[in-house]
């Protein structure tokens, strides 16, 4: 999506206070122009992505269950080489 693309529709929706913060925190630390447009970057590359609504927090944890199964493996291995 090109930034010369005249934008004519409005999103709107709630957040608590905490996610506000989290969101400005967020945006800071990812060097967004505004939240406005952070969001839309977010939501629009989830969208191209084609990527599911599993949360990050999900998608780490299945990768931390995915890196101890590697783990157990590898060290099972090594005693068996040893």
């Amino acid at each position: 999506m090109t930034a010369l693309r005249r934008r004519d529709r409005t999103m709107v929706f709630r957040l608590s206070q905490d996610e506000y913060e989290s969101l400005l925190q967020a945006t800071s630390q990812n060097g967004g122009r505004s939240v406005s447009d952070f969001i839309r970057t977010a939501v629009l590359a989830t969208v191209e992505n084609g990527m599911d609504h599993k949360s990050t927090s999900s998608r780490l944890r299945e990768l931390e269950q995915r890196i101890r199964k590697l783990e157990t493996a590898y060290l099972g291995l090594l005693k068996e080489g040893a």
